[in-house]
């Protein structure tokens, strides 16, 4: 079962967690890795390219780092113009995502005290997660 990965980290040169996750991810058998900042920096993103990664999997995987309680820009950009109404989902039928897992891989900077009704932040961690699982397929969905 071929998985996609979607690195949304926005300057991989800068980061020692995300960069050590995606080095550790090419070593893993039918996983087909889209590092967008390589792939589009600030460009135009290849929708149909990207909508055929998604379309040939089974699983999608979101990597990014976490900024200011969300996902970063490039990834949010790539959400918004490859996961498409009348192509992802909102036809009357399926859609693309039909029958796929969705899994995020999310770093902080924040400590793990942190987060927590008593922490700095004042909520889980979990909740920040939250419109990750409405845009997961159904069934299918998973942190």
């Amino acid at each position: 079962m071929k998985t996609v990965l979607i690195v949304g980290h926005p300057d991989l040169r800068s980061s020692r967690i995300n960069a050590a996750l995606l080095e550790e991810s090419k070593s893993i058998q039918d996983v087909h890795i889209r590092v967008l900042s390589e792939l589009y920096g600030t460009g135009s993103i290849d929708i149909q390219a990207e909508q055929d990664a998604v379309a040939g999997a089974a699983h999608i995987v979101l990597q990014y780092p976490t900024y200011w309680y969300a996902m970063p820009s490039i990834l949010k950009r790539w959400l918004d113009e490859v996961l498409t109404r009348g192509w992802a989902y909102g036809t009357g039928t399926p859609g693309a995502l039909a029958g796929k897992t969705l899994r995020v891989v999310t770093t902080t900077g924040g400590a793990f005290d942190g987060y927590g009704p008593n922490g700095l932040h004042g909520w889980e961690y979990e909740a920040m997660l939250v419109p990750n699982h409405g845009s997961a397929p159904r069934a299918a969905a998973s942190s």
